[in-house]
């Protein structure tokens, strides 16, 4: 416990608020300025350029050996093994009676997964041809990429404390994220800009609820000090009466 009544490990996850802050904010505008780019028919085939061009150069180093990397991580981003990890993050911090860390990891898995089923049919957009694996519904964004992004991340924030070890799991867990990126579009299964946003999702919706439940954590410590004090004041109000008309040698009765 520090000095602000807040345990670094329950209740603070990030650490450094205006810099998580500026951060959050960086990735919410970089994730607009893309899904505007994709669904503004005017930007559309700008974007389409870059997406086709990208999808040629995975044509072009396509081999057996990354075909086999690239399934491998197909598989991890599949509900097969999403599940039972999340589920058994979940009971950990259940059976820890971790509360706050449990509820932002309950939330950010429920809001990535109800953010995925309303934008894929919102957006409707077409997946690349030649697709290596079998993939179903629509192509923006990319499930994997956001599914990858809020479990990495989540799993960094839930179980690292703020300081050095926690940069080598968080740079981890970028790589992690970034390969789960590249083998969707090298499988052929989404374009560029579908990973992208899907990782700008993931990182989006995790950061978020954390830098909320950090403010809260700090808000209800910063309340403790001033509930505290109140009823220490109250007393030494009431005792001063009687000691003050002593001291004046004012008779109570006449």
């Amino acid at each position: 416990m520090n000095s602000g009544g807040i345990d670094n490990r329950e209740d603070i996850f990030l650490g450094h608020p205006v810099r998580d802050h500026r951060l959050l904010s960086a990735v919410g505008l970089a994730l607009v300025v893309l899904a505007a780019l994709v669904i503004v028919p005017a930007t559309r085939d700008l974007v389409r350029n870059l997406d086709e061009t990208w999808n040629g150069w995975m044509w072009k180093i396509e081999g057996a050996v990354l075909v086999q990397c690239a399934e491998v991580l197909d598989l991890l981003g599949r509900s097969l093994v999403l599940v039972p990890v999340r589920v058994g993050v979940a009971i950990f911090l259940l059976v820890k009676r971790r509360w706050a860390a449990l509820t932002g990891w309950v939330f950010v898995i429920l809001a990535s997964e109800t953010a995925i089923q309303v934008l894929k049919p919102l957006v409707g957009r077409s997946r690349p041809g030649g697709q290596l694996v079998e993939t179903s519904s629509a192509s923006f964004p990319s499930g994997h990429a956001l599914g990858a992004a809020v479990t990495a991340l989540g799993l960094v924030l839930v179980l690292t404390r703020p300081g050095p070890r926690r940069r080598v799991w968080k740079t981890a867990a970028i790589l992690y994220v970034a390969l789960m990126a590249w083998s969707r579009t090298y499988l052929h299964v989404h374009w560029l800009s579908d990973v992208v946003a899907g990782a700008l999702l993931g990182t989006f919706i995790t950061a978020g609820t954390f830098v909320l439940l950090d403010a809260r954590a700090r808000q209800v410590s910063s309340a403790r000090p001033s509930a505290a004090s109140a009823p220490s004041s109250a007393p030494s109000s009431d005792s001063s009466s009687p000691d003050s008309s002593s001291a004046t040698g004012s008779p109570t009765s006449n």
